[in-house]
């Protein structure tokens, strides 16, 4: 992060035709597609000295009809109004990584969700490393609907820590993967451990 910015978050999404927040928002939000308050990494010490969360009542107070999202419109809103130019694309595509005054928008593999595979892979830079943080959303990581996530939840959930990783988390992971290969976000599989399978295979 820049000195001022206080979070870094990801794209809402990565397509403009898919896009939810170009299509629909009636309120700001973070261009060209919003951010996704999944993951949101914070600085709070630069937080509280801004006193960020006294700005947030009279958000919520001026756009309460058109808030659908709750928190996540909220934090758009605010990071529309404190936002500088864009500094720097990572592709030329709409992935991107920009440097805004306050927020930092990161690459979507850094919040990789079922969005991102249900129908195709729309996160390109996760094919490119990897995902690199699973974000549960639709109670994925629990339900029966995307078996891919709910497998690797409970793999490392039973996996025992300090325990070989190779023998004991990652063959037994791509096995149970493997047969996934047709349900939703099965054949995104090898994007979703790509980075673990490049550091233990």
């Amino acid at each position: 992060m820049s000195e001022s910015q206080i979070a870094a978050m990801t794209p809402e999404q990565e397509d403009y035709s898919i896009g939810w927040y170009n299509r629909f928002a009636k309120h700001p939000y973070v261009e060209p597609l919003g951010v996704n308050s999944g993951v949101m990494l914070m600085n709070l010490t630069r937080m509280r000295n801004i006193e960020w969360a006294s700005y947030l009542p009279s958000i919520l107070d001026k756009y309460d009809s058109e808030i659908v999202w709750g928190d996540q419109d909220i934090i758009n809103i605010y990071f529309h109004s404190h936002k500088g130019k864009i500094s720097h694309l990572l592709t030329s595509e709409i992935i991107f990584v920009s440097k805004l005054d306050q927020l930092l928008v990161i690459p979507c593999e850094w919040n990789f969700r079922p969005d991102h595979c249900i129908y195709s892979e729309v996160c390109k830079t996760a094919k490119v490393g990897g995902a690199q943080l699973l974000h549960g959303n639709r109670d994925s990581f629990i339900n029966d609907k995307l078996p891919v996530f709910k497998i690797i939840f409970n793999a490392i959930k039973e996996y025992e820590f300090n325990s070989e990783i190779r023998a004991n988390l990652l063959l037994p992971l791509i096995k149970q993967l493997q047969i996934m290969q047709h349900t939703s976000c099965g054949k995104s599989y090898a994007t979703i451990i790509k980075s673990l399978t490049s550091m233990y295979l």
